[in-house]
């Protein structure tokens, strides 16, 4: 009796089971098998997946990465993005085609374009030739201005004799011949021998140029339309070495004597009448010109500290007096001041080596 009961009970729960299973698979979820065999499946898949070629991994592939056969699909873009695109194509080739009638439209309509090419190509022509006409008038124009200019025989005579006096100089041993290379040890000593404040050449130069300032001109003579140089009241300017300038020759460089009179002219005369604003530029510039003189000379003696200590105090001066001042550069007039005090500063340590007298 134990025993048919027993038996029943386990044929009740076997078709409990199966009518369970049946169920779940009509319902659509996983039973037990069902889950058995999806993990069967992504495990083949993973070792079909793990199996490429070494070859193919080696050369840079990215497709062997994923397995033999299998290629990373493409990016695409967003749906409404490809439309929106789509779109925008087609309004733009309606518009094109739009445009192309108008413009088949517009040639039918208008009549032959090789007159309006042959009246285009006439007004470039005429154009040309009057730029080409302004040219040559302007060209004329200066050659007339120069020429007319009543100074220009002076300029021009001295202008060719500088090669003559370059020669002249040479011969005497006065400068080097700059064909004739030589050592350092064997330079000759350069001195000046112009006595005037300002050289003549240049003053003639200058004047034929109209490069003159206002102090330099001779205003009992001059016109509104040329200005005479005063040859008292002319000093000379600085003028920067250049690679392809000529060398200056001894008689456009002051020797010491005429470079303190020229800086006593400009101080007693220039900035004591007319005051150190109205004469900065020229004066800045002037005493620049000074201190050329003395470098390319090599001076650097007591007259050479005398004249550098007086155009330092100049310097020092302009800063206090002018440094609110519209226009005024501090840094430029700082740059000056510095290669001035530098100069004081080999020219002191010199003269303790040979005992030159320094002023205190």
């Amino acid at each position: 009796m134990q025993q048919s009961q027993s038996q029943r009970e386990r044929a009740v729960s076997a078709f409990q089971s199966n009518s369970r299973l049946q169920n779940q698979k009509t319902s659509g979820g996983q039973g037990f098998h069902s889950r058995s065999n999806s993990k069967k499946n992504s495990f083949k898949k993973k070792q079909i997946n793990s199996h490429f070629n070494q070859s193919d991994k080696n050369s840079g592939n990215p497709t062997s990465l994923k397995g033999k056969g299998y290629r990373r699909p493409k990016f695409f873009q967003n749906k409404t993005l490809i439309n929106n695109n789509k779109r925008k194509n087609n309004e733009y080739r309606l518009n094109n085609k739009e445009n192309v009638e108008k413009l088949n439209f517009s040639f039918q309509n208008t009549g032959p374009v090789e007159n309006e090419i042959d009246d285009m190509e006439d007004s470039i022509n005429r154009n040309t030739v009057n730029l080409t006409q302004n040219n040559i008038g302007g060209k004329e124009t200066r050659e007339q201005r120069f020429n007319s200019n009543p100074f220009g025989n002076k300029y021009m005579n001295m202008k060719k004799e500088r090669e003559q006096l370059r020669k002249y100089y040479i011969k005497q041993g006065l400068i080097d011949d700059p064909d004739k290379p030589r050592r350092l040890e064997d330079a000759i000593p350069f001195v000046g021998e112009c006595q005037d404040m300002c050289p003549e050449f240049e003053r003639y130069e200058r004047e034929y140029q109209k490069n003159l300032d206002k102090f330099e001109i001779n205003q009992e003579i001059s016109t509104d339309e040329i200005s005479y140089i005063d040859h008292l009241r002319a000093v000379k300017r600085y003028q920067r070495s250049d690679a392809g300038k000529e060398q200056p020759l001894p008689c456009d460089v002051r020797p010491p004597p005429i470079l303190k009179k020229t800086l006593n002219y400009l101080v007693n005369e220039i900035i004591v009448n007319y005051g150190i604003e109205a004469t900065h530029s020229f004066v800045r510039d002037r005493t620049r010109s000074i201190r050329q003189d003395f470098s390319l000379q090599n001076i650097r003696d007591k007259s050479a500290v005398d004249a550098h200590e007086r155009i330092a105090r100049y310097h020092i001066l302009c800063l206090h007096q002018l440094c609110e001042k519209e226009g005024f550069s501090i840094k430029q007039e700082i740059e000056q001041l510095f290669k001035v005090l530098q100069s004081l500063q080999e020219f002191y340590d010199e003269g303790k080596e040979k005992k030159y007298y320094i002023s205190q």
